[in-house]
């Protein structure tokens, strides 16, 4: 079980009053968006309103110009001057208008296919027009009726017909896109009030939701802790031996400096050689050549880790064989963190080896121009399951295990310039460390596994 304290509940209860406060909000606004969207001022009323006033404007004496077409035939029939006169007058009129309203709606009409089928028709009043000041106006001011009998039936009915034939179907389509509107408008109504009935269980349903994620969380945050309790548990040890290592190191390099210095000074090379020869003999050769090693880095935090995992290998019949080529001082990561990681993984690699033939672990630290990287190769006897390897709990040591790779995997996962790639097989496990030097964006991925 899991405590949560007062502090937690507060904020707990804040987060959830938060949530019902906008789900409210956001209710209340779409609701108000919906009576806008259907209000005599709002943009589907006026929508459904120009289709009618279109409608209305396309019936004469408006965009259908039948009453040009009647004016031509009745001046066609007669034969007083006077009413002549006065026809073709209206017929200038008439005219006029259809061309100003043309021009308005060419330019309200948002509709290619509605803007189409005007354009089609306005080219068969044009036509109509033309015939009418090009021929039949002559005519009729010569009184040729005949004439002018002849270009209103035969030339100007035709042109007439195409164009009544297409405000027919613009009235069809006018109809049935007015009936839409209307009908979607009572749709978006009913939907609207389901999806107000929706927001508000949805609402609660997040409010479940993230209660539950927050107990989770809070079961994970403690089990992390229980964790980490371990590992801290764990590195106080390694922190103890780290401590007589180093006095260790420091007592054994001092004196052995201190001798060095003494033949040199008395310029005994014999005895040099004799005595160098004592110090490196075979049981301590690489336990020396590493420890001089060491000096080469220059971040005390890490040569303090590394003395105290060479202790530790020592200690239960490992070789830790350690290749050193950069002084680690310049790097973007914490070295808390870096430290962490390294202990876990050194760790790992020494009780593999303890528990193989070859009983050996080779630790190499290198540097080039974009990255630090830490190779960390163990022999081993069997190859580790490279799924569980890193899940929390997993370990093949027993009980109250399993946590370090599973933290290690939480640090880097902090960085956006830290990787580590896996490499496993039956004979050996390698864990490369790799800390780039500028840091690169997030892909959201930091660990490689290669078999």
């Amino acid at each position: 079980m899991f405590k949560v304290n007062s502090g937690n509940i507060n904020k707990y209860m804040i987060i959830l009053i938060c949530i019902f406060l906008m789900a409210t909000v956001l209710t209340n606004l779409y609701f108000f968006n919906v009576i806008n969207k259907i209000s005599i001022e709002s943009d589907l009323y006026q929508k459904i309103k120009a289709g009618y006033d279109f409608k209305a404007d396309i019936l004469p004496p408006k965009l259908y110009i039948i009453e040009s077409y009647l004016i031509v035939q009745q001046i066609a029939n007669e034969n007083d001057p006077d009413i002549i006169n006065e026809q073709m007058e209206k017929m200038a009129e008439t005219r006029e208008e259809y061309f100003n309203y043309y021009e308005k709606w060419q330019d309200n009409i948002n509709e290619e296919d509605m803007l189409k089928l005007i354009a089609s028709s306005n080219a068969y009043v044009t036509n109509f027009y033309q015939i009418y000041y090009e021929e039949f106006v002559p005519a009729a001011e010569s009184q040729n009726n005949q004439a002018m009998h002849n270009i209103a039936y035969k030339e100007m009915m035709p042109v007439f017909e195409k164009h009544r034939d297409i405000i027919y179907r613009i009235s069809a389509i006018l109809e049935e896109s007015n009936y839409d509107i209307e009908n979607n408008a009572q749709i978006y109504v009913n939907k609207s009030q389901v999806i107000l009935l929706c927001v508000y269980t949805t609402s609660l349903l997040v409010i479940l939701i993230i209660s539950f994620v927050f107990f989770k969380k809070v079961s994970d945050i403690e089990e992390y802790n229980i964790a980490t309790q371990h590992e801290t548990k764990m590195a106080n040890q390694r922190l103890e031996v780290m401590v007589e290592g180093l006095k260790k190191f420091k007592h054994s390099y001092e004196n052995t400096l201190a001798s060095i210095d003494g033949y040199v000074i008395s310029n005994d090379n014999e005895g040099l050689k004799n005595y160098l020869n004592e110090i490196i003999a075979e049981n301590n050769k690489n336990e020396m050549i590493n420890y001089f090693k060491l000096n080469f880095i220059k971040n005390p935090a890490i040569t303090g880790l590394i003395i105290s995992k060479m202790i530790y290998a020592e200690n239960i019949g490992v070789e830790l064989i350690l290749k050193v080529r950069s002084e680690v001082n310049n790097i973007k990561m914490k070295p808390s963190h870096l430290c962490e990681i390294l202990g876990i993984l050194l760790d790992n690699a020494i009780e593999a080896a303890g528990e193989s033939d070859e009983k050996k672990v080779y630790f190499k630290i290198d540097e080039s121009l974009e990255v630090v990287t830490f190779e960390i190769k163990n022999s081993t006897g069997v190859a580790p399951d490279r799924v569980k390897m890193f899940e929390k709990n997993w370990s093949t040591k027993g009980e109250n295990r399993g946590y370090g790779l599973w933290i290690a995997k939480d640090i880097i996962g902090q960085y956006d310039n830290v990787i580590l790639n896996t490499i496993a097989d039956e004979k050996y496990v390698e864990q490369d460390l790799f800390v780039l030097k500028e840091v690169i964006p997030n892909d959201g991925t930091f660990f490689t596994d290669t078999f």
